[in-house]
């Protein structure tokens, strides 16, 4: 199909350069200026058939680059995954998620900017201890604190609530 494109836009370009470069050098009966335009259009086509031999992508081309791309996006894929497994403040950032659906207030929420303690429990299952600012139901803020047992599903690039107590 793209190489029966390819002959088409050749044979349009053809006619329209020689169809101009005629017309416009009409008026001069004579002149050598209109096959001079001639030679520049086929000069054009030229290049425009050497640049499509050149990059032209056949069946086994395009399957073989689909195939090295799907090769490399699952590399970068577990190679994601796995450093989300050792990611422990990944781990404290979706605590903070699971506590806020816990609380009263989860609007006036203020966690601190790092955990007091988030470690690693386990392949890509991680302990969160942290507290929280939030309003009680009397609207007094008031500090809780908090541990959290989370763990990242690779499979399906979740977040999982194991525990929480607070």
């Amino acid at each position: 199909m793209a190489l029966f494109l390819m002959v088409l836009a050749t044979m349009l370009i053809c006619a329209i350069g020689m169809t101009v470069t005629l017309l416009l050098n009409s008026s001069r009966p004579g002149s050598g200026l209109a096959w001079l335009g001639a030679i520049g259009t086929f000069f054009v086509l030229i290049l425009q058939w050497i640049w499509f031999a050149t990059d032209y992508n056949g069946p086994e081309r395009t399957k073989a680059r689909d195939q090295q791309y799907q090769a490399e996006s699952a590399a970068l894929r577990r190679e994601l995954d796995e450093s989300e497994c050792r990611n422990t403040v990944a781990a404290f950032v979706m605590s903070q998620g699971f506590v806020k659906r816990s609380l009263k207030s989860p609007a006036s929420a203020v966690f601190p900017s790092q955990a007091v303690a988030s470690t690693q429990a386990g392949q890509c299952k991680f302990v969160v201890v942290a507290y929280v600012d939030s309003q009680n139901g009397f609207g007094a803020l008031i500090r809780t604190s908090y541990v959290a047992s989370v763990e990242y599903l690779p499979a399906t690039r979740e977040w999982k609530l194991n525990s929480l107590n607070m």
